[in-house]
This record gives C-alpha cells, sequence and structure tokens, in this order.
C-alpha cells in the first residue's frame, strides 16, 4: 500500500489523475485504515470533480483519525466551494487548531471570514496568513503597521495582481492624511495610468524598490486591515478618468471607423492571466461567446491582451480587435471610456471598468473570490 500511495503521489503530481486514482484505490484495497490514503483519494477525486465522492473520501479519513489537520482542510475548503459555509468553518477552525501554523488553512479560515463579510474577523486573520504564506516582499525597510506617519515618508507597494492594486489603491488616500511623503511602486503597465490618477504623489515602477529612502513600507493589500474598514467605511475607489491624460490612439476615431457611430459599443474580456492559479475557474473559452456575436446592433469590442487575444485570429466573429495597441492600462480606460457596457470574467478590467463608473458585467464562477462577496 505505501508504494501505491506514493506512485499515486507522484503521479497526482504530474496531472495524471486517472492513473493516481487507480493507484489510490489499490492502496486503500491493500489498507483500508490508513487515513492518509483516503485523504489523497479525495484530493484526486476533487481534482476531477467529483465532489460528493471527494467529500466521502475526506471524511472516511477524518472518521480513521479525527485528529488528522490536512483532511479538516480539504473538507473545509471542498465545502466552502459547496456553500456548506458552517461546516466549513468549523473544519478549518478545526485544521488550525490542530496546528496553529498550518499557513493554507489560516488562509482559507480568512478569506472564508472575508466572503461571508465579517470584515473584523477577516482582515487580521487574513493579513497574517497572507504574509506567512506568501513570504511578502522582502525589503530593508521597517513595516508600517500604523505609527504616526507626520513627517514620515512611506512607500506603499503592490503585491499581486493588476486588479488587487487598482482595487486596493483607493486606501491610499486614508494614508495621505497624516503622511509627510508618500510613494507608490506598482507594476510597469499600471504607471502612466496611476501616475496621472494620483499627480500629487511618487509613482514608480521599477524591477527593485526606488533608491530613495523611507521611513516605512507597506503593501497596498495591507491596509484594510491597518485601518480596519467595514462595509460602512471602506473608502471609494478614486475614479480613473482618461480625460487626465492623452492616450497614443484616437479611441474614439478608432471605434468610429469600425461601427460608424451607430452601434451599442460592449467590450469583452474571457480571459484573465493564465498562471493565476484560479485561472481554470475564472477565465472562459473563446467559444461559449459565438452566439453573442449574431445579437443585431451590437459592435463587440474585444479587450483581451495576452496569449489568449490570439483566439481571434481565424474567427468569422466580428469582433473589433485593439489588442496590439492597448499596451498599458491607460490605453485601455481610454477605450473603455468610449463603450457603453463591458462584459468580463474576475481580471483586472473588471476593477478598470467598474472603478471608472462604466456599466460592468461580470461573469463569476460559482464560487468566487473573497471581494466579491457571495452574491
Amino acid at each position: 500500500p505505501y508504494a501505491y500511495n506514493n506512485l499515486g503521489l507522484v503521479l497526482m503530481e504530474a496531472g495524471n489523475y486517472p492513473q493516481a486514482e487507480t493507484c489510490f484505490r489499490r492502496a486503500v484495497k491493500l489498507n483500508p485504515h490508513k487515513p492518509a490514503i483516503h485523504n489523497n483519494l479525495g484530493t484526486v477525486l476533487e481534482a476531477t470533480n467529483r465532489r460528493p465522492a471527494a467529500a466521502a473520501a475526506y471524511r472516511r479519513a477524518l472518521e480513521l483519525n479525527p485528529d488528522y489537520p490536512e483532511a479538516h482542510y480539504n473538507l473545509g475548503t471542498l465545502l466552502r466551494v459547496d456553500r456548506q459555509l458552517k461546516e466549513a468553518e468549523d473544519h478549518l477552525r478545526r485544521a488550525v487548531a490542530l496546528r496553529p501554523a498550518y499557513f493554507e488553512a489560516n488562509f482559507s479560515l480568512a478569506t472564508l471570514h472575508l466572503l461571508e463579510g465579517e470584515f473584523g474577523k477577516g482582515w487580521k486573520l487574513y493579513e497574517k496568513s497572507r504574509r506567512k504564506r506568501t513570504g511578502g516582499r522582502q525589503l530593508k525597510i521597517p513595516s508600517w503597521r500604523g505609527e504616526d506617519l507626520t513627517g514620515r515618508r512611506i512607500l506603499l507597494c503592490w503585491e499581486y495582481g493588476f486588479g488587487d492594486t487598482i482595487q486596493f489603491a483607493r486606501y491610499v488616500r486614508k494614508v495621505e492624511k497624516s503622511a509627510g511623503k508618500i510613494s507608490l511602486w506598482v507594476q510597469k503597465p499600471l504607471k502612466r495610468l496611476l501616475a496621472a490618477t494620483y499627480p500629487e504623489l511618487s509613482v514608480y515602477a521599477g524591477d527593485g524598490p526606488p533608491p530613495e529612502q523611507y521611513d516605512y513600507v507597506c503593501s497596498l493589500l495591507s491596509l484594510p486591515a491597518i485601518f480596519n474598514t467595514g462595509p460602512e467605511t471602506i473608502p471609494p475607489p478614486v475614479a480613473y478618468k482618461p480625460d487626465l491624460f492623452t492616450p497614443a490612439v484616437n479611441w474614439a476615431e478608432a471605434i468610429k471607423k469600425v461601427d460608424h457611430g451607430d452601434s451599442y459599443r460592449v467590450g469583452l474580456v474571457w480571459a484573465g492571466h493564465p498562471k493565476h492559479l484560479n485561472n481554470a475557474n475564472r477565465s472562459i473559452p473563446f467559444t461559449v461567446f459565438r452566439n453573442l456575436f449574431t445579437v443585431p446592433g451590437v459592435g463587440w469590442v474585444s479587450l483581451q491582451v495576452g496569449p489568449r487575444a490570439e483566439d481571434l485570429t481565424g474567427t468569422s466573429a466580428r469582433v473589433s480587435d485593439f489588442s496590439r495597441a492597448l499596451v498599458d492600462f491607460r490605453e485601455t480606460a481610454s477605450l473603455i471610456e468610449n463603450l457603453d457596457l463591458v462584459i468580463t470574467v474576475d481580471t483586472a478590467v473588471a476593477h478598470l471598468a467598474g472603478t471608472m463608473g462604466k456599466k460592468t458585467w461580470i461573469l463569476l464562477s460559482f464560487d468566487p473570490d473573497w471581494r466579491w462577496q457571495l452574491d
């Protein structure tokens, strides 16, 4: 059974789930009383979307060992996706109680609280577990935890994706009230947009930290925990208005050449960043949208960038493709300003369009990221 179990783990790591399942089932048959094998079998079943069977495997592991933190964590995360939130929380709490330094379980519990809108419970746990889960950006600058910033210089820096930076940049206004000087370190595709939106700040986009000296550094994603904001106190976004800068392309004229100004213009994004951990659940095959393109009176405009922009190659779909000109978010914002509606999966364009006040429809998976809340 040990050899079959180990071989199953190797096959699972390689993405060969059918053969991994065969190995785990053989191991279970040889030794039905080993909880780790049932837990591993559950992982394969969950990965192949056989959720009830996966839950049964996790529960069997817990019957054999009620103090098995990995099985509690796996069952808790599975139940969260299935919206069995109370039981999910119970199992995640049990996993943390059994292993206080179980970062994944702490992080899942934090995001469950945030998903339910329980910000008081969620922020501090999210901050603590997020840092330990990712390791954070190691800079030789003291981390800001809410100390007095009068006369002090602080560097606020990006941490994850473009959408995170767009969404959490709103907290800059709260820091501004007390800081002597603020520098904002962002990803390169966001620099021109954010520099125009926050003209009073020093906006930097280098690969490493800026050369200036700072008293403190703080991730943008840490600010909600420091200010302990809730539904009524989360600051409003700073509108990303394209009229604050001159785009490289005259987008009004570019679109008019295609639709002659007589169509309802809808921007479309069907895929997020391919390296995102949850990309399989948030991106959508381009073929799903084919029937939409026959709707009369609509001028479809692709806002898709990256490798999936090539999905339009060779298609007969009538979609205006400006992807080569969308070199950064400043250009994307200027194009969005000339649209009537944006339809997008859970990616940075959703944050950008919504922040601009543009009518935006977001296509979410059944198990959404915590920031969208449950419904």
